[in-house]
């Protein structure tokens, strides 16, 4: 039984880290494009 139990927080743990990951390059994405927009319509 402790070994599902380590098993599965660590599975908990690397989807949670996932997410994280998932999350930054979203708005990392959401950055650049808002700088494109403004940049276009600066010209």
């Amino acid at each position: 039984m402790l070994t599902n139990t380590a098993t599965f927080s660590r599975t908990a743990q690397q989807l949670a880290a996932h997410e994280r990951t998932v999350q930054s390059l979203r708005q990392a994405e959401d950055i650049r494009l808002t700088q494109r927009a403004s940049s276009v319509l600066k010209q």
